[in-house]
């Protein structure tokens, strides 16, 4: 568990439904592009946006998502 690891000290987001309805509009967005994403993505996306927070990741699955939201995305 992420909150059992000693050298964690960040604060933990989990998504409400203004992040959900965001992750859905995303979705719609990226329909009209031909692109698809995955729930998981879409949330994960939505909450950073919502909480004016930079998304830190590997996964440049959340380079179509940026392209079509306010979306910050560092890929390290």
């Amino acid at each position: 568990m992420l909150l059992e690891y000693a050298g964690f000290h960040g604060t933990i987001l989990y998504p409400d439904l203004q992040d959900l309805q965001l992750a859905l509009e995303l979705q719609n967005k990226l329909k009209e592009i031909g692109h698809m994403n995955g729930a998981s993505d879409l949330i994960i996306a939505a909450t950073c946006t919502n909480y004016g927070e930079t998304l830190l990741t590997l996964d440049h699955d959340f380079e179509e998502i940026s392209k079509v939201s306010r979306l910050k995305v560092l890929y390290g």
